[in-house]
């Protein structure tokens, strides 16, 4: 019997596809009554709790992440990993994904052409269509395509944990920002992430290679340095040897 393991590529672009699927059949449904009066629900009670501390909070980190921050952002990070990683790949790897994720939501938000909340509802100026979310997809792209990056850079279980933390954390952040100041809907920024995930993983395929070898790169230089040490404990101990005797 043959208990072939899935192909890893394969898994993860197929993933990736199915997550654009996903995004294309939740657009089917935004206009319901049922996704509407949910959406209006998670909307409320954002409102509800306002005030002018937590307003100038998150009003502060949407326009870090405005598609112009965005672009930014993803410049500054594609040179750090690129210095880090010694390689162009791996950058060109950050801007890819932001760049497809970013193609894709534009396509569909005037497929769909859904209507961002009321008017009244909104503390910061929007004027195109709300589904998906162009913030939620170029800052889930951006900031998981540089975690899968870092986390190969900096291999230790406790260094991984901070990146993957901050990057959930922050896009998590920015989500809450964009439903909190009025201007999306919990379906545009769920429907944004799986668009950037979906990037990440399709394109982590075109550089898997380059970035396995980085892992592999920074486990051999980890090895020779703790090589280095135990020569030269094994030195220390031998001349502090000597010297008693």
């Amino acid at each position: 019997m043959n208990n072939q393991k899935p192909n890893p590529p394969v898994k993860r672009i197929s993933t990736g596809v199915l997550l654009f699927a996903l995004v294309v059949i939740l657009g089917l449904f935004v206009q319901t009554t049922l996704v509407l009066e949910a959406d209006h629900e998670v909307l409320g009670d954002m409102i509800e709790h306002r005030s002018d501390p937590r307003t100038a909070f998150l009003v502060f980190f949407t326009n870090i992440f405005s598609p112009l921050g965005t672009i930014i952002l993803g410049v500054l990070v594609a040179v750090i990993v690129w210095v880090l990683a010694g390689s162009w790949r791996p950058a060109a790897y950050i801007a890819g994904c932001v760049a497809l994720a970013s193609a894709i939501t534009h396509s569909l938000k005037p497929l769909y052409a859904r209507p961002r909340p009321a008017e009244e509802h909104r503390l910061v100026l929007e004027t195109n269509f709300s589904f998906p979310s162009g913030h939620a997809t170029g800052t889930s792209s951006l900031l998981f395509s540089s975690a899968v990056v870092f986390s190969l850079l900096f291999v230790r279980l406790w260094q991984r944990a901070i990146i993957w933390a901050g990057a959930l954390g922050m896009t998590a952040l920015i989500c809450l920002s964009r439903l909190y100041l009025g201007v999306h809907y919990f379906t545009d920024v769920t429907a944004g992430c799986l668009v950037g995930v979906g990037a990440c993983l399709v394109l982590y395929v075109l550089v898997r290679h380059r970035l396995m070898s980085l892992k592999r790169r920074k486990a051999l230089r980890k090895w020779r340095e703790q090589q280095r040490g135990a020569e030269l404990r094994a030195a220390q101990a031998s001349q502090n040897s000597g010297t008693r005797q």
